[in-house]
């Protein structure tokens, strides 16, 4: 299970479906069908729990580590 940060505010048919910012695990992001982190805000993820993280580390490699910060 992977982590979602909703970069900006998400309204559909007048319903807010997500707040700017908001964190949420990979799932639930499918539930609201929101697509998954990039490696820039997985890195940063990491990086604001205290992580770290290979400057090589691919996009698995980084949500392996975002996942172990939950």
């Amino acid at each position: 299970m992977g982590i979602y940060r909703v970069p900006e505010r998400i309204e559909r048919d007048g319903r807010l479906i997500a707040f700017a910012g908001e964190i949420m695990t990979e799932e639930e992001a499918v539930e609201r069908k929101l697509e998954d982190l990039s490696n820039p805000e997985l890195k940063e993820y990491i990086l604001e729990h205290g992580g770290e993280f290979k400057a090589k580390a691919t996009h698995a490699d980084l949500l392996e580590i975002a996942e172990g910060l939950e």
